[in-house]
């Protein structure tokens, strides 16, 4: 099993170091594009993709502490908006596993086509042909100095609800969590 890794740099602590595992850390001066084409690439040298790990923060309402605003990945971050440049990675990747708090939350005092996680992990789904699953609640991370890793991030197990989205549309609540992340 192959997998990629994409760590936004404003998410404090290192990126992982895993087995079998690319991993990039995303400065926010990275365009969205050039991250997708990193992906692309290790889909092109190594093949199929079986999970891409977003580690990044969710963009929530200050007013109400709502998610489901986007995520803060890239100079671009991710969002109903721009969604659709997932598409460069479509077939690429099986699993998408959004390690961002409230990524999949929905606000209900926001505006048409903001503030909806579940409608932007869908469009994800639909645009990249993958599953993914992503949390509602506010996650808990740790970057502990462990003997042999020099404060990597570690997410642990889910918090609170976790949601599958497939590309053709079906939204599965997944809670509690019981896979392996």
């Amino acid at each position: 099993m192959y997998s990629v890794l994409l760590h936004d740099e404003r998410l404090s602590g290192n990126t992982p170091d895993l087995s079998d595992t690319t991993g990039f850390t995303v400065d926010e001066d990275d365009p969205i594009d050039t991250v997708l084409s990193w992906v692309g690439a290790c889909h092109f040298m190594r093949g199929q993709i079986e999970d891409l790990a977003i580690m990044c923060h969710g963009y929530v309402n200050p007013q109400n502490g709502k998610g489901g605003h986007g995520l803060q990945l890239s100079k671009d971050g991710v969002f109903l908006s721009n969604i659709n440049r997932w598409s460069k990675i479509e077939g690429k990747v099986k699993y998408i596993f959004i390690y961002a708090c409230n990524a999949a939350d929905v606000d209900p005092a926001a505006p048409a086509n903001e503030g909806d996680g579940r409608a932007l992990c869908r469009s994800m789904a639909a645009m990249t042909g993958a599953n993914v699953i992503a949390p509602v609640r506010t996650q808990e991370y740790d970057t502990s100095i462990k003997p042999w890793r020099w404060r990597e991030i570690d997410f642990g197990d889910f918090e609170g609800p976790v949601y599958s989205f497939l590309p053709n549309g079906t939204v599965t609540n997944l809670s509690p969590w019981v896979g392996s992340d």
